[in-house]
């Protein structure tokens, strides 16, 4: 078995890419620049069955053309943190550019008492949703299940990378379903403030993810020539 040749995109992985927001994006104050709270926005990223190939590409395409749903190209991931959730790992991903979101208003006893849009520089996901966007790169696809069995794998793999996202606004009193999930029997969660959800679409992997892909690659190669012997 070859080894997959990383190296051969790396000017591609390691250029610094400016952020490109769709010209329709919403414009936003630059007042509320902080980081987003937690809310119910982490309970709609995780899945376990994530539509793949053509419906994932589909999918995109339907969001933005027929949801009015953005796309935002080329943020960088600073820092990445991982937390244990009931049925999956939640990854909350540090962002070197801010993006609009909404942000909250707190009364003086530190209670929140509304959200207001503004900028955020942390969004959300899970293990299940990077394994499915990495399966649906055809030169990434093997590191999705590779997650799926090692989800701590996430912050090595994503730090200093560079990511696009579709940006779905979400109304108060909404019953959102993530779009992506191929479960008929997921349960709609519902929002009582306006909110945005964001769903990673694409991963080009930093310098430090090519070398950690590299010495994953090696260890896979070298597990299956053990197990020959």
């Amino acid at each position: 078995m070859a080894k997959t040749d990383f190296n051969a995109n790396k000017a591609k992985n390691e250029e610094k890419a400016p952020v490109a927001i769709d010209q329709t994006a919403t414009a936003v104050q630059t007042e509320n620049v902080q980081e987003a709270p937690e809310n119910p926005e982490e309970e709609a990223t995780p899945s376990e069955t994530v539509v793949s190939g053509a419906d994932f590409k589909n999918i995109i395409i339907d969001l933005i053309k027929n949801k009015g749903c953005k796309k935002i190209s080329g943020l960088r991931v600073k820092n990445v943190t991982l937390k244990q959730q009931e049925n999956y790992l939640r990854a909350s991903l540090t962002l070197m550019n801010k993006i609009p979101g909404f942000v909250p208003v707190n009364d003086d006893n530190g209670d929140v008492v509304e959200y207001k849009q503004g900028l955020v520089n942390v969004i959300y996901t899970s293990s299940f949703a990077i394994a499915a966007i990495l399966k649906n790169d055809e030169e990434n696809a093997w590191l999705g299940g590779h997650i799926i069995k090692h989800p701590q794998g996430i912050l090595p793999l994503l730090v200093g990378s560079t990511i696009s996202v579709i940006q779905q606004f979400v109304p108060e009193g909404t019953e959102y379903v993530n779009p992506f999930t191929t479960r008929e029997d997921a349960d709609p969660i519902p929002f009582d403030h306006d909110t945005i959800i964001y769903h990673i679409v694409d991963i080009t992997l930093g310098k430090s993810g090519v070398k950690f892909a590299d010495k994953m690659m090696d260890k896979v190669v070298d597990s299956m020539f053990e197990e020959e012997e």
